[in-house]
């Protein structure tokens, strides 16, 4: 009875170092990979558990999922047994459904795959006033998103706030003194001079 106890403990042994040897020698392993639009352009995320002999990040993009171009490329960390974090902006998404992938390639040549992150992406119209110079007491502007707009002096004072309406919209600026003016609307700041 006890050598073949003995010998199932061997082998359960020999099972377990032979499986821990196998995990260790994974080359790579993706924790996560996200997409997200950030103004008009799609910021990829991606992490990864381990890094062994990685030599470089690939990034691929995709129309329709099935045919993928070249993106870009940054360097990996080689090696890593620690999480590894990664960011790259893609300036040219189209409008509507874009596809990524993140291919990690390693000194040998060996590519490893990331899954496919799919995105619906949709172009944002930046800040847009006239006329500028302001010449009848009226700024007009157009914005993608509601935001809160505020007018500054060229010195920083701010001296009109108003919550605006995605699209068009027109703001009173009669009552200001003739200069030169900042608006302020979310992340974006055009400057504007007043007649």
């Amino acid at each position: 009875m006890t050598k073949p106890t003995r010998i199932f403990t061997w082998l359960t042994f020999a099972a377990i170092f032979l499986m821990q040897v196998s995990l260790a020698q994974v080359p790579d392993d993706w924790k996560q990979i996200s997409a997200h639009q950030y103004k008009n352009q799609i910021a990829l995320n991606w992490e990864t558990f381990a890094e062994y002999n990685s030599k470089e990040f690939m990034i691929q993009h995709s129309v329709g999922g099935q045919a993928w171009t070249l993106i870009g490329s940054m360097p990996a960390s080689g090696q890593s047994g620690t999480i590894k974090t990664y960011k790259y902006l893609h300036n040219e998404p189209v409008t509507g459904t874009n596809y990524y992938r993140v291919v990690l390639v390693n000194e040998t040549g060996r590519a490893q795959f990331s899954r496919v992150v799919q995105i619906e992406f949709e172009e944002t119209i930046p800040l847009k006033i006239y006329p500028n110079p302001v010449i009848n007491g009226i700024l007009n502007l157009q914005m993608s998103t509601d935001s809160e707009v505020t007018i500054f002096t060229r010195h920083g004072k701010a001296v009109m706030q108003k919550q605006c309406k995605a699209g068009k919209s027109k703001l009173y600026v009669s009552d200001l003194p003739t200069g030169l003016y900042q608006i302020k609307a979310g992340d974006e700041v055009k400057q504007f001079f007043i007649r």
